[in-house]
This record gives structure tokens, C-alpha cells and sequence, in this order.
């Protein structure tokens, strides 16, 4: 009978303890999936800015509401607003108009990526369609049409962003010990500006209110 008795205190308490650990477990996932849903918030106004060093160079990445920077979140619909869009895209293209970097690092832009809707290509227009379809065939193209509509259009409002990401070769990465933004002069619309950086072993974060030097150790 005792047996019997201490195998059942062993069950339960077993039970038990898997009960606190899926708790546990969960309440771990879902503390990180709330951090990864902060830092990714589309916000106006603010932006985030990651830096990497490691022993061959720099990586610069920026993610900011598109409307901090060229003022909407849409396709461009004027010739102002096309030109305001390319003006910031050759702001872009162009990060030493944006960061300031230790000249003694000696550090050689590589490449740029840019990722935003609203500074793709887009075509007006349309293939032609046969004079002699099918009614059948003409309501089904439509309603496709139609679904492939709205499918473009929530894509446009679901990335509204825009991702900027610049990698630079450097002789002495050694001496790239503070980077200075140039962004809040450069977009007056971004009021604070989110900075994580790794450097080897160490890594931080701050939060820039106005541009600054950020020390990388």
C-alpha cells in the first residue's frame, strides 16, 4: 500500500512539474513574440537603426514608416510627389549624406539594398483583351481582376516601410569606435530614432532624440 501510495505522489508531482514548465514555456514565447511585435510597430515619427562591426567591415540598417521620409505611404500620384520620392531615394544611395563614418576606418561603400513599395516601377498598362470571349470566361477574368486588386492594395498598406540596408568594406574596422546620424537633419519628420549595434562580443541600445555620435564599444 505505501508503494502504491509513493508511486502516485511521484506521478502527480511529475505532472506537476511539466505544468509549471509549460507555463513557464509559455509565458517565455510570448514575452519574446511582444519584444519582436515592438520592434517591428509601424510607428510615424520613428524609425530603427541597427549597426553590425566585425572584423571586414560595417552594415548600416535602417526601417522607418515610409511617410517619415518622403512624406506618404503611397504610390506616387503627382509629379511632386514622384519627385519627392526620388529625391529620397538618392538620399539613400548615398549614406555618407546620412551617416558620418571614421575616416580613419577606411571604409569603401559595397553595396545598398532598398526595399519599398512605393519607389518600385509601376505599369499602367494592360493586355489587351480578345474581342470574342465567353461570358462565363469575361465574369470569371473580371472577378480575378478584381481579387488581384485587392490583393495589390493591401500589400501596398502592409509594407509601407522602408528598408534601407548599406554594407561597407573597411581596411581598420578597428576604428570604427562611434558613428555620427545624420538623419534627423536630413528627414525632419523622424522624431526618435531606435539604435541597436554589435561590435564583436558587445552590443547596446539607445534611443537618439536628435543626431548624435553613437559609441560601437
Amino acid at each position: 500500500m505505501k508503494t502504491a501510495i509513493h508511486l502516485s505522489y511521484l506521478v502527480v508531482f511529475s505532472l506537476g512539474i511539466n505544468v509549471v514548465a509549460a507555463h513557464a514555456e509559455t509565458a517565455t514565447n510570448a514575452n519574446e513574440t511582444a519584444v519582436m511585435e515592438q520592434h517591428g510597430k509601424h510607428e510615424h515619427g520613428v524609425a530603427s537603426l541597427s549597426l553590425a562591426v566585425d572584423n571586414k567591415g560595417l552594415e548600416i540598417s535602417l526601417d522607418s514608416p515610409a511617410a517619415n521620409l518622403v512624406g506618404f505611404e503611397h504610390q506616387p500620384s503627382t509629379d511632386e510627389q514622384s519627385q519627392q520620392v526620388a529625391k529620397v531615394k538618392a538620399q539613400l544611395e548615398n549614406p555618407t549624406s546620412l551617416f558620418d563614418i571614421p575616416a580613419a576606418a577606411e571604409c569603401s561603400l559595397t553595396k545598398t539594398e532598398l526595399q519599398a513599395a512605393l519607389m518600385q516601377v509601376s505599369s499602367d498598362s494592360e493586355t489587351a483583351k480578345p474581342e470574342h470571349k465567353h461570358a462565363a470566361d469575361k465574369h470569371e477574368h473580371e472577378h480575378k481582376q478584381a481579387g488581384e486588386k485587392h490583393e495589390h492594395e493591401h500589400e501596398e498598406h502592409a509594407h509601407s516601410d522602408i528598408e534601407a540596408t548599406w554594407q561597407f568594406t573597411c581596411t581598420k574596422p578597428a576604428e570604427l569606435g562611434s558613428l555620427s546620424t545624420k538623419l534627423f537633419a536630413a528627414f525632419p519628420a523622424i522624431k526618435k530614432l531606435n539604435v541597436e549595434w554589435l561590435n564583436g562580443d558587445k552590443a547596446s541600445a539607445v534611443s537618439l532624440e536628435q543626431d548624435a555620435a553613437v559609441l560601437l564599444k
